[in-house]
């Protein structure tokens, strides 16, 4: 079997070298949206991206090429979730375009609405339990006059109302209707100091499992702002993420409603009082502005059990507030939880353990990452961190050792997707918050994950680029394929295809001769001769129109490609006996194999030693010229260290 030779890669190189300097290729500077670095410690997967207030949720690949979506007639009210069988549940506005909130929609992986529940004092966020009940995070208005009879201070009342926050449970029924089977209410955990006649009237430093009504940190009208509300089935609780005082609670959620109300009963004993709080002991009188840890956070979750930190909570801390600048920060904490979900309680005026966070990223330089609302952080299965900048919609995976390994930003704009090359409208492509699955992720099985386009736009539409068979053999031919569409005349597609000695050209064809199925159809192909076994091969694919415009996909290549690793022959050239040696005794195998009727090499093509296709006496010649003449190696005839055959 002979493959493509030395000689004809480095012409094909130097072929390659004046069609690079000639093409009207877009340099890196071009590139302002959608993949910017990629390289392969990065998790393989999919990442889901709702971008508010669109209509439309995607499903990208590692490449940011699309691979599904769902279509609603709501816009986005900013939580997305793909639970594993498939379904995208997702937290919709039922009101106003625009509007961030109003119910909960949940979509079959094929856009079939399987169910729908309108609440219209939802927001930012919810949560599907194990047992397909959601968890509403929701608004909970209290008037003026009731805020002040339940100790609130009127100078904090700069409206006629103050927002509190609520979480309620639902079941699903049918196709639009829900059960509430449970509730949990702020406005039944308060306390204040303020005024010893009004109601809640008690020491805050006394009991942090309550919160301070009259604290300086809340003086909004919009209190709290909730914006994230997490699971935790181990332990039944609920961890909720609190922007405006920069703190997450832990409550209990195997309490009944009416002992969510109160201060006893649930698996903690403690009805729906605070089990945990972190982030600014200051609120509970643990503190001054020194000890403040989160500044104006989003996303906090537990780590889910089998990956790096598991049982920390983490989080992405804005930092909108901070006082040393404005920068962003992802950083982990380890609760002070024992294995029944108990928590270390501090003595009166001491904060909540522990001293320090586990872990704190800091981009560099700091205020390069900076997004003062939304945003979030997820930790994946390879140990690296999956990081939404939200505010400009900038994704980044890190590695444990904080080198960057995946960067993309988010090429959906209000008005829809954009143009490559397009200047980003300041805040106009933000994410609430995105995640990334792995390819074994359950909800995967046995669907097409074939890629299409990318999500930003181009000139020429480049999609759909793949290879097969996926994992060659050192025997198999590779076709590699692509669609390209224009409204303007294709004048050249053309494969960058690079097998360790650089990128060269090769003219890909929609003839339907070149494994691109019909002709005329827009899918062009070429079929490359089998590489050696162990060959790392690169390629991309570069497209150019009438007037000269090019497009390449990737669209950062050659800096980032396409690829695959050829498979292990299975045997090593020369080595005719199978012993792992080349040696004598292989020329003699060859030999009786030849001319007395021996046993074949298997594979025969480890014997063809002068690659000249037939399996011969002047094979064991080359054997013995290599093992005691210094002669070439076998497979190896023109002497340059790589295998020809």
């Amino acid at each position: 079997m002979h493959y493509l030779s030395n000689h004809l890669t480095r012409a094909l190189f130097l072929v390659a070298v004046v069609l690079l300097l000639t093409f009207s290729f877009a340099s890196a500077d071009d590139i302002t949206i959608g993949l910017l670095e990629y390289d392969n410690r990065s998790l393989e997967g999919y990442t889901l991206i709702a971008p508010p207030p669109s209509n439309t949720i995607y499903l990208i690949d590692i490449y940011g090429r699309v691979v599904h979506t769902w279509e609603s007639s709501h816009t986005t009210g900013l939580a997305a979730y793909l639970n594993e069988s498939g379904q995208l549940v997702r937290a919709v506005s039922f009101l106003s375009a625009g509007d961030q909130g109003g119910g909960v929609e949940i979509q079959s992986w094929d856009g079939n609405t399987v169910w729908s529940y309108s609440y219209a004092d939802q927001h930012h966020d919810i949560e599907q339990l194990p047992n397909g009940n959601i968890l509403i995070l929701a608004h909970d208005d209290m008037d003026s006059l009731e805020a002040i009879a339940q100790g609130r201070d009127p100078q904090f009342m700069g409206d006629d109302k103050v927002t509190l926050e609520k979480i309620i449970e639902v079941k699903p029924i049918g196709l639009d209707s829900g059960e509430v089977v449970w509730e949990w209410y702020v406005r039944d955990h308060l306390i204040q100091d303020f005024d010893s006649g009004k109601a809640n009237y008690g020491s805050v430093e006394n009991h942090p499992e309550l919160i301070d009504f009259n604290t300086r940190e809340g003086r909004e009208v919009d209190w709290l702002h909730a914006n994230h509300i997490a699971y935790n089935a181990e332990y039944d609780q609920i961890v909720i993420s609190f922007r405006t005082i920069s703190e997450i609670w832990v409550i209990d959620h195997s309490t009944t409603t009416a002992q969510a109300s109160g201060h006893s009963g649930g698996n903690s004993g403690k009805g729906g009082d605070i089990l945990y709080r972190w982030g600014n002991p200051q609120v509970y009188r643990a503190g001054d502005d020194d000890d403040q840890e989160f500044y104006d956070q989003h996303a906090a979750h537990w780590i889910a059990d089998g990956l790096d930190g598991a049982g920390d909570i983490l989080l992405f801390s804005n930092g909108k507030t901070r006082p040393d600048g404005n920068y962003s920060t992802v950083e982990t904490i380890t609760p002070p939880v024992d294995v029944d979900g108990s928590y270390a309680e501090p003595v009166a005026g001491e904060a909540f353990e522990p001293g320090q966070q586990t872990w704190v990223y800091v981009a560099d330089p700091p205020e390069s990452m900076y997004s003062p609302r939304t945003s979030s952080a997820q930790r994946l299965s390879n140990g690296n961190t999956l990081i939404c900048a939200g505010i400009n919609g900038i994704l980044t995976e890190i590695t444990p050792q904080e080198e960057i390994v995946w960067k993309f930003i988010n090429p959906v704009h209000r008005t829809g997707p954009m143009h490559q090359g397009d200047s980003l409208p300041p805040q106009g492509n933000g994410i609430f918050k995105v995640y990334r699955y792995a390819p074994d992720y359950p909800a995967f099985a046995g669907r097409d994950l074939s890629p299409g386009g990318r999500l930003e736009l181009y000139a020429i539409d480049i999609s759909g680029v793949t290879h097969v068979p996926e994992n060659p053999d050192p025997v198999d031919s590779v076709i590699i394929t692509a669609k390209v569409e224009s409204d303007s005349t294709i004048t050249a597609v053309t494969l960058m295809v690079n097998p360790g000695s650089g990128f060269a050209p090769v003219t890909m064809y929609d003839d339907g001769l070149h494994g691109d199925e019909l002709s005329g159809d827009d899918i062009y192909g070429i079929k490359l001769a089998p590489f050696p076994g162990f060959t790392e091969v690169s390629y991309y694919v570069s497209a150019e129109i009438s007037g000269g415009e090019n497009v390449r996909d990737p669209a950062p290549s050659p800096d980032i490609s396409y690829g695959f690793t050829v498979n292990s022959p299975g045997y090593v050239c020369g080595d005719a006996n199978d012993d792992m040696l080349i040696n004598v005794s292989d020329a003699v195998f060859v030999i009786n194999y030849a001319f007395g009727g021996g046993p074949a090499p298997d594979p025969l093509i480890s014997a063809d030693t002068n690659c000249d296709t037939a399996v011969d006496v002047s094979d064991a010649v080359y054997v013995i010229n290599y093992a005691f003449s210094g002669g070439a190696s076998p497979c190896d005839p023109d002497d340059d260290g790589a295998p020809d055959c």
